[in-house]
């Protein structure tokens, strides 16, 4: 009994030394470092806000939170990983949401179609011009035609949905094509099979294509071309 007595003593003076000691040593932190792909102006804003907003001790049991909530007031943060270096700093790796694509009024959006800001320009990213469609909406269109594409080796520049929910392209040749609000892979080949088939001097007169019409496009050519406009009716496409 005596011996049980003091080993439950002896485990409650370790508890109450290890807290104390946590108490002891629990310094404020000093420094952060960043680690991760991030640009000097990302690594710079996300610095600042940790100099604003950060205060905690080492041993902090919320410190991940804290770290966390810091983070996301930054949505191209995907995630934080956060290590303690003894005895008053953290280290931090940032992981970031890379862009895809360029999205209306200055924004971007990542792969997962989730809009997000960046303080770099992407300016070889392919621009949506949406008027109406979410997010999620715009990037499956885009995924359908650009797949439609790679057989020609040609990319989407931009992606347009106007007012009526019409979509039309312009793509790496500087072809627009203008596809209706429904069936716009069907339309898009439509207009790339009879694009095709134009002798390259027709095609380079060529202005635009419109493929909302049902098994057929109209290939416009430039106002100032003596070039007829051409009507391409496409069977078993």
């Amino acid at each position: 009994m005596f011996k049980r007595f003091l080993y439950i003593i002896l485990i409650l003076l370790i508890i109450g030394c290890g807290l104390g000691l946590r108490f002891i040593g629990n310094y404020p932190i000093e420094s952060v470092f960043i680690e991760g792909e991030l640009s000097l102006p990302e690594r710079s804003l996300l610095q600042e806000k940790i100099r604003k907003d950060f205060k905690a001790g080492i041993f902090d049991v919320d410190l991940f939170d804290k770290i966390n909530n810091i983070g996301k007031h930054f949505n191209w943060v995907y995630s934080i990983e956060v290590r303690r270096d003894w005895p008053n700093s953290l280290v931090l790796k940032v992981e970031k949401i890379l862009p895809v694509a360029k999205w209306n009024n200055g924004k971007y959006l990542s792969s997962q179609a989730k809009v997000i800001d960046s303080v770099l320009d992407y300016d070889d990213l392919p621009g949506f011009n949406v008027t109406s469609s979410s997010p999620i909406k715009s990037m499956q269109v885009y995924r359908d035609l650009a797949g439609k594409l790679q057989h020609n080796n040609l990319n989407i520049v931009e992606l347009t949905e106007d007012a009526y929910g019409e979509w039309s392209v312009i793509v790496s040749n500087g072809l627009v094509v203008r596809l209706g609000s429904d069936g716009l892979s069907r339309s898009l080949r439509r207009s790339i099979l009879a694009y095709s088939g134009l002798a390259p001097k027709v095609r380079s007169n060529i202005e635009y294509i419109d493929a909302r019409y049902s098994g057929g496009v109209v290939l416009k050519v430039l106002s100032d071309s003596e070039m007829p406009n051409y009507f391409g009716f496409v069977v078993n496409d």
